[in-house]
């Protein structure tokens, strides 16, 4: 069963200069003594620095608190601090879930398309239908991951795009492309509309992945720039995810200073 904690930080908010850092967020345990659902502790022992750390064992989903508004234009550097403990090693990753500014969270099947997959439509389509026929499919690839995205847009202002359907099949018949949909469609589809292939892959975006031995304290860091993979995302959440893959089902790892910084300087795309 997945497990959610959500991680109790401090959000600061502050004037930068061009070229310094600015912290966003910081988790600190001393000041957020309490334990969290899902099974991550308050642990005073061993930590990086102050009194406490956080634990947790085995499968776990760890997620900021606050939402941290961000900027397409900046680099941001997320690090933390992990100690495996005990006999077993550990798995960590760490990443982000992203929201757009109505504040929903952006799927990956919202904004992650395939290659040269933009295509019109070539019949319309009434409600309830469940073919689709398009102009060119061989760029699409088959697979329970990959979804239609309908009314996109050559310069994928359209995105993030969330009309995006679930598919059987593409294939040719007749010299005709077509695809024939999980289900029937909930509107009207015009000739000449444009679609995308997407591919579905959750919520959540990794940057990092790790595995660590039982020993001394390992900082991980990442860097991120939103307008090279979510240019529309307007905020972020930290997430971290324990032993995801399942194969240290009695790993232990403390984690501590966990915090988020804003580059001043702008970046180009």
């Amino acid at each position: 069963m997945k497990k959610t904690v959500l991680f109790s930080g401090v959000l600061l908010l502050a004037l930068t200069a061009s070229g310094a850092e600015t912290v966003l967020y910081r988790m600190d345990a001393d000041k957020n003594a309490k334990k969290f659902d899902g099974g991550g502790t308050i642990y005073n022992k061993e930590a990086k620095s102050g009194q406490n750390c956080y634990i947790v064992r085995g499968r776990n989903r760890l997620m900021s608190m606050n939402k941290i508004k961000i900027q397409p234009d900046k680099k941001y550097r997320a690090s933390f601090y992990v100690k495996a403990v005990g006999e077993s090693p550990a798995q960590i990753f760490g990443g982000w879930i992203c929201y757009d500014k109505k504040g929903k969270v952006i799927p990956s099947e919202a904004f992650h398309s395939v290659r040269n997959s933009l295509t019109e439509v070539t019949a319309s389509a009434a409600k309830g239908d469940k073919i689709i026929k398009i102009k060119d499919g061989s760029k699409w690839k088959k697979g329970k991951v990959y979804q239609i995205a309908f009314n996109a847009k050559k310069d994928d202002s359209d995105l993030p795009n969330y009309t995006v359907y679930g598919f059987e099949k593409v294939e040719q018949k007749d010299g005709v492309w077509q695809i024939t949909l999980q289900k029937p469609l909930a509107f009207d589809v015009a000739r000449g509309t444009f679609v995308r292939e997407h591919v579905k892959g959750g919520d959540f975006l990794f940057a990092s992945n790790k595995v660590i031995t039982p020993g001394e304290w390992q900082k991980i860091e990442s860097i991120w720039y939103p307008g090279k993979y979510i240019r529309m995302a307007s905020a972020v959440r930290l997430v971290l995810i324990s032993n995801l893959d399942g194969k240290y089902k009695n790993s232990q790892i403390l984690i501590d200073d966990l915090e988020m910084k804003m580059q001043g300087t702008n970046v180009e795309f």
